[in-house]
């Protein structure tokens, strides 16, 4: 007799014999192994006509049939009770009954047919995700339109379906209906065969997880008047390439990580604040454009981030600090810095772009240094000095990083060491096949008419022709075929 058991321990049943157990009904912990394996306690059969064993009203065991009834007296499932993936399961006890202690179980891969009456939690729903769901008539708070579970009154988005052989049968193009409000926590989860998902601007919130593992979708369109995104929302969507996130969200948290062909998150005005950070070996988006209405980060905060753009020359203040890692390895100097703006923000070097000028930051100066360089940056903004160059740790990453600098500022310092290395500039886009490099160092001064006779024969047998020109116009050696060239 279990009156008044809550809960039964490992071990508690041993010895114990029994023709009959009555009064199981508030009993909400035990594991089958407590019938099966340490009493000997009478077990109800009901394998031919449900795939189950019983004691009293407790779901203590399962065949392997595949095909399973829970009768309309079960009150409980036992806890290591796991039926195989691809089960068919009518669920014909109470919904009270079926979900107790579902904490304990998890189902993956099952075709569940709720038959049973009373109410359950709209959070149920989340250790239903990765199975195929059916609700009965009877039942007065959910609804099913096509492949996809809501409310009912249609404004919560709980659950996308699953086929019994366990994958999502919702494909391609997902319109939300313009009357949902919510996406609730992992109603997407692993829904792989969606390409495109368009939330309408009905839709404040969306739950943690919600479409994690969407790893079939490229386009993503979010509403206008999103307030909150749950944490990890867009996690492991690994062909998602752009992200524009609206300005009614006001703290943007860590909702994208290890989505790896994600290039760009732009976050629109009105955002107050945004942070990213999770372990500095995570995939995060190469780009990131911020809003005016963001005046502040905290460190660490955009820890993989390559470029930020901006549309003010206002810098957030800390900004470079929330980009630079203070807790990653020491670096070591091992990249040789290119010349091209778009190879070396793969890795080398962040930036910060605005609409006055490109900030080159060399991405392994030390701790130190990029304290130095985030304190300029917060008093003068896009107005501080160009000759960040100055900071990378080897002198095989200065020359590209000073010449960078100076396309966007004829800052003198840097200008001047530029001139004093001036062979070895021309050496390294000539081997980077930096053509249109070269000709902006021979139109804006960096080298003397005498001395490109110098670096000319380089200039020739490289087989750049617009450099040549140029070359050849400095020198005064101008021929009509040269005109007709420049």
């Amino acid at each position: 007799d279990l009156s008044g058991i809550w809960g039964i321990r490992t071990g508690a049943l041993v010895g114990c014999c029994s023709e009959k157990v009555i009064n199981s009904e508030q009993v909400e912990m035990v594991k089958k192994s407590d019938f099966l394996n340490e009493s000997n306690i009478c077990i109800e059969d009901r394998t031919a006509t449900c795939g189950v064993k019983m004691a009293g009203s407790i779901v203590v065991d399962i065949d392997d049939s595949g095909h399973y009834v829970i009768p309309e007296d079960a009150t409980l499932i036992a806890a290591d009770v796991m039926f195989p993936k691809r089960s068919v399961i009518d669920v014909r006890c109470s919904n009270e009954s079926f979900f107790r202690a579902r904490s304990f179980r998890s189902y993956n891969g099952c075709s569940l047919f709720l038959n049973g009456e009373g109410h359950f939690d709209k959070e149920e729903f989340t250790c239903l995700r990765r199975n195929h769901v059916e609700l009965g008539l009877q039942n007065e708070e959910y609804v099913k339109v096509g492949d996809i579970i809501y409310s009912k009154d249609m404004t919560e988005l709980l659950h996308c379906d699953y086929a019994s052989t366990g994958n999502c049968e919702t494909a391609g193009k997902v319109i939300i209906p313009d009357t949902v409000k919510t996406i609730e926590e992992s109603a997407f989860e692993n829904c792989s065969k969606v390409t495109e998902i368009v939330i309408p601007d009905s839709v404040t919130e969306i739950g943690r997880y919600a479409f994690r593992f969407c790893d079939g979708v490229e386009k993503m369109t979010l509403g206008k008047h999103i307030k909150y995104l749950g944490y990890e929302c867009f996690e492991y969507m690994s062909s998602l390439t752009e992200l524009d996130i609206p300005g009614s969200v006001t703290c943007v948290e860590p909702i994208c990580s290890s989505c790896k062909s994600l290039e760009h998150i732009k976050i629109n005005e009105g955002t107050q604040s945004v942070h990213f950070s999770r372990p500095w070996s995570q995939i995060r988006p190469n780009i990131l454009e911020i809003p005016s209405t963001i005046k502040a980060f905290n460190k660490r905060s955009l820890i993989g981030i390559q470029t930020v753009v901006l549309h003010t020359n206002e810098i957030p203040k800390d900004l470079l600090a929330a980009m630079h890692d203070y807790e990653a390895p020491a670096a070591n100097g091992k990249y040789k810095y290119s010349y091209s703006y778009e190879e070396t923000t793969i890795n080398e070097v962040l930036c910060i772009k605005t609409p006055r000028r490109r900030i080159y930051i060399p991405a392994e100066a030390t701790d130190r240094n990029f304290d130095i360089m985030n304190d300029l940056l917060n008093r003068y903004g896009a107005y501080a000095p160009a000759n960040f160059f100055q900071y990378c740790r080897t002198t095989r990453q200065k020359l590209p990083l000073a010449f960078m600098e100076w396309q966007d500022v004829h800052e003198t310092q840097t200008q001047n060491y530029i001139k004093r290395n001036r062979k070895r500039l021309i050496q390294g886009l000539i081997e980077e096949n930096m053509e249109d490099g070269l000709v902006m160092a021979l139109k804006d001064g960096i080298f003397q008419a005498n001395e490109i006779k110098d670096y000319y024969s380089m200039i020739e047998e490289a087989d750049m022709q617009i450099a040549k020109a140029y070359a050849l116009n400095m020198t005064g050696e101008n021929s009509k075929k040269n005109v007709f060239r420049l």
